[in-house]
């Protein structure tokens, strides 16, 4: 849910683009990916090996002859480690596709604020950062507003917006984020198909860049 509308706005780069993707076991947003004829290159790092294969072998959302496309790079790594190791302002785009931060696990070192100095650094001055970050439910808006604000220490401007997963049951949030003023194009697909998404869709759930994120509630 993240993918479409970061690639569609950074068609306005006027460019190919090379795109950073950490975790996304699975391959269903290499997949994606890879039908944007305005990508160069994609890099996916995962940090499970088995995970992946398992995927590709069962799942099959991902093609197994997708690996053999020229535009792909597998790395199995830790996603923070590999950031920190990236050559400054290499990507366009970076997208954090990971599981909840529930503090175990690996996934919780992609939701410390510190990561975004990494993301910033590894990203070109005009590029594009996505990433999905948690369940939007009123018990959740806490950590919701955790995690933007952390973003939005890094990088000038952020949009957080929510999209409702019918496989999850309820809606979960996402952010785009821009380290400078960036200029939109329209978001026409071109032939792509996503599916369930459509341009109002995204309209829809898109916070508008005036606004604010609602303080947390702390008589409630």
């Amino acid at each position: 849910m993240s993918i479409f509308p970061a690639l569609q706005i950074c068609r306005g780069l006027g460019r190919f683009v090379k795109v950073l993707l950490i975790g996304d076991g699975d391959g269903g947003a290499v997949r994606e990916l890879l039908k944007f004829p305005h990508v160069e290159h994609v890099t996916w790092v995962d940090i499970d090996s088995a995970l992946v294969e398992a995927c590709l072998e069962h799942l099959q959302l991902l093609p197994r002859s997708a690996l053999l496309d020229e535009r792909l790079s597998l790395v199995i790594a830790d996603g923070r480690t590999f950031l920190s190791s990236a050559a400054a302002a290499s990507f366009d785009v970076i997208i954090i596709s990971v599981t909840e931060d529930i503090g175990q696990g690996p996934g919780g070192t992609l939701y410390r604020p510190e990561l975004y100095r990494m993301v910033r650094a590894a990203l070109v001055d005009d590029g594009v950062f996505a990433r999905s970050l948690c369940a939007l439910t009123p018990a959740d808006w806490r950590p919701f507003n955790s995690y933007v604000q952390g973003i939005r220490k890094e990088f000038r401007r952020t949009m957080p917006y929510s999209i409702g997963l019918p496989a999850f049951g309820i809606d979960w949030a996402f952010s785009i984020a821009f380290p400078s003023q960036f200029r939109f194009c329209s978001w026409k697909y071109d032939g792509i198909n996503p599916r369930v998404l459509t341009n109002r869709f995204f309209e829809q759930c898109l916070l508008r860049p005036t606004e604010t994120i609602p303080r947390a509630n702390n008589n409630s």
